[in-house]
């Protein structure tokens, strides 16, 4: 009723409606789906507590990504030495942590950078162009979603990209080049990143930017470099991002290479590092790999530092060939599309140490499975309640597949 008296009052006295959108959000509910009520104080959530303890833009940016268009929320709130928490507002409040370090890294960059002969020729590295690519589409598919409406996909489609492809990668990439093109990119990646999530974060974001833009301005090197455009005196002011003319108009065959060969080189290095937590290598050992590379042997031996760095891999013993057999060692073998690593076990782990662990680890597992199936074909699956059973049976399903996982694991070795 209230919208049809704004319509019909704004008609009457303007002879326009006064929108023309309504959008429909869902309601904050408890964890159990039930509307937050004051006759239910425990299960009541204050925003005010919610933005004394997380934050302002935390609480904005959960809110708007918790739930799918036009789902209700619910909040499943815990108290932890007598306050309210809610652990995905937590999440929000980390990746505005996230955000600050991202920037204090960036910063730092700029204000150490000093331009070197030859850097005006330098192209950009494989890292440069790819993210500069990945930007530019979530530019284009988060102005379609918000064009759309679909604010809660916008927002984790931006947050994947600020914290998985410039926190996660893009950042620890660069560590490895000092060029003015990875300076420029560093600087173009913050600001995009930024300004992408000012509406979702707008008190961090007009801060970190402020900091960004005074930075720049103040580097020996801003004569040198070719940077987004500072002139707005606030973020909120700029407008939103839209695909990058100067990059958008680079060779359409880089981009795409770009797009396919970055990907490739994160699968080599993410494979290499489960490989490593599986088997629980120290974190400061460095270890050999073989790579039987095919077409992405060029791309890949272009990307032997970041292998051994980000992989933690002996560069001295990376071997990247178009084709290479397995070693006469035993050996870990990662089949990654047409990429296959070769990971000799000799240098993951002390071989007679791991089988004996996990010889130790199998025997508390044949204990634990005997126990489960004596339970289970005993008195005890015909009179404890189902609950009771449902639950030993999952116990059970699992050391099982323990069971199978640690005998492989000895059969490698």
């Amino acid at each position: 009723m209230t919208r049809a008296r704004m319509v019909m009052l704004g008609l009457e006295m303007t002879g326009e409606p006064p929108y023309r959108v309504v959008y429909l959000h869902g309601l904050i509910r408890t964890a159990d789906g039930e509307k937050m009520s004051k006759s239910k104080p425990d299960k009541l959530v204050d925003p005010l507590d919610m933005i004394d303890i997380y934050g302002t833009d935390a609480l904005r940016f959960y809110l708007v990504t918790a739930g799918a268009a036009g789902g209700d929320i619910k909040i499943d709130v815990k108290i932890v030495d007598g306050k309210k928490r809610v652990e995905r507002i937590e999440g929000a409040r980390n990746f505005a942590n996230k955000l600050w370090n991202a920037a204090r890294f960036v910063l730092g960059k700029v204000e150490a950078y000093q331009p070197q002969p030859g850097d005006a020729a330098t192209g950009y590295s494989l890292a440069d162009a790819w993210i500069r690519a990945r930007g530019n589409q979530v530019v284009a598919d988060a102005r379609r979603l918000m064009d759309d409406y679909q604010y809660g996909e916008a927002g984790r489609l931006i947050y994947d990209y600020a914290w998985g492809d410039v926190c996660d990668w893009y950042l620890e990439l660069s560590k490895l080049q000092t060029s003015r093109q990875t300076i420029e990119t560093l600087i173009w990646s913050a600001d995009l990143m930024l300004r992408l999530l000012h509406p979702f974060m707008p008190y961090v974001t007009e801060e970190l930017w402020q900091h960004l833009k005074d930075t720049v301005a103040h580097t020996s090197a801003q004569d040198t470099l070719r940077l987004p455009d500072f002139s707005w005196k606030a973020l909120m002011l700029a407008p939103y991002p839209a695909a990058d003319p100067v990059y958008a108009g680079a060779d359409v065959q880089a981009r795409a290479a770009a797009l396919r060969d970055m990907p490739a080189v994160q699968d080599v290095i993410r494979a290499i590092r489960n490989a490593r937590a599986e088997y629980k290598v120290p974190p400061d050992r460095r270890i050999a790999a073989l790579l039987s590379a095919g077409s992405m042997t060029a791309v890949l031996n272009d990307q032997r530092k970041a292998i051994a760095a980000l992989a933690r891999v002996d560069e001295a013993h990376l071997m990247v060939a178009e084709s290479l057999p397995a070693p006469a060692d035993k050996c870990v073998t990662l089949v990654l599309g047409e990429v296959t690593a070769h990971l000799p076990m000799s240098g993951l782990v002390d071989l007679d140490l791991e089988r004996q662990r996990l010889q130790t680890e199998l025997d508390e597992l044949e204990k634990q499975i005997a126990k489960s199936e004596g339970l289970l074909n005993g008195d005890f699956a015909r009179r404890a309640p189902a609950a009771l059973i449902e639950k030993e049976r999952a116990r059970l399903a699992e050391a099982l597949s323990k069971r199978d996982q640690i005998s492989e694991h000895l059969a490698q070795l």
